[in-house]
């Protein structure tokens, strides 16, 4: 069985790294009932882990139903009780072509299985949404100064502060919330922690926790916290960045990626472990995915 493990964190800094070795939470396909065959060559797809829906973004058809999985998660250090409950998708195989994209969101980390092959060409999303700007006379009009949405299992960023400076920004959720910043010159929220710490803002302090074990327990990022009002003329401060989702992927014969998938690149094969190392980028962040074989 091989699996594969990816957490993506918006405004954190992570600092974990990459680790080799048996995931005693990762499941297994056996376990489940197979929904058929996933074979997106092209398009764009939408998983809601919170209504277990997979569907196609063109037509707007329901083209699977995930199913509830709850992972018993520990409410003590360092897990928190922080997504107690997972969604997954099950299929004979997964085919996901170059230019298909999947992007995921909703409240529970996600889980693909395939009980034979699973083959990553195209773009899988699970990154946390960037908060909005805030709101005032000197920032561009439409904005809300609300946190960002997580992605699948990740913590909602905080809002931006409605009170005049020195009233801060609202925490963003997770048990590494970005804690929101004050008002004043210069105001900024802090990152989100999941690993490691997060980074403070500018002026700010690191007061978030970190949390999680990949080996055990399948989790999202924190939200980072939205920053204070300035001192001039703006009457919303801006919200914080969603923290990133968590994906499990697992196949029972093979688990293949090609550099044209954006999720899954920057890999070292160790053939003496017969483990595949992969890092992928995202905004402001380095992620470590780990693949278990």
């Amino acid at each position: 069985m091989y699996f594969l493990r990816t957490r993506i964190f918006v405004l954190s800094l992570v600092l974990t790294s990459t680790v080799c070795g048996l995931a005693t939470g990762a499941l297994d396909s056996a376990a489940f009932s197979s929904l058929g065959v996933l074979d997106l060559s092209a398009g764009a797809y939408t998983i809601d882990t919170t209504t277990g829906l997979l569907t196609d973004d063109a037509t707007g058809a329901t083209l699977f139903t995930g199913v509830p999985f709850n992972q018993s998660i520990s409410s003590d250090a360092p897990f928190y009780g922080w997504n107690p409950e997972l969604t997954v998708f099950t299929f004979d195989r997964i085919m996901i072509g170059a230019t298909a994209s999947v992007r995921a969101h909703g409240e529970n980390p996600l889980v693909l299985l395939s009980k034979s092959e699973a083959r990553i060409d195209g773009d899988i999303d699970a990154s946390g949404e960037n908060g909005d700007r805030g709101i005032g006379n000197l920032v561009t009009p439409g904005g809300t100064g609300l946190g960002g949405r997580g992605g699948p299992g990740g913590g909602k960023g905080g809002d931006g502060a409605d009170d005049a400076p020195p009233g801060r920004g609202y925490d963003g959720e997770g048990p590494g919330y970005g804690f929101g910043g004050f008002g004043g010159t210069g105001t900024r929220g802090n990152g989100a922690g999941f690993g490691g710490f997060g980074g403070g803002g500018f002026g700010g302090t690191v007061t978030n926790s970190s949390y999680g074990d990949l080996k055990q327990f399948l989790q999202g990022g924190s939200g980072g916290g939205g920053a204070g009002r300035d001192l001039f003329l703006i009457t919303k401060g801006p919200g914080g960045g969603g923290g990133g989702g968590g994906v499990e992927i697992g196949a029972a014969t093979s688990l293949t990626h090609t550099s044209r998938s954006r999720v899954l690149q920057q890999h070292v094969f160790n053939a003496a472990l017969k483990h595949l190392i992969v890092a992928t980028e995202c905004y402001l962040c380095q992620t470590p995915i780990r693949l278990i074989g």
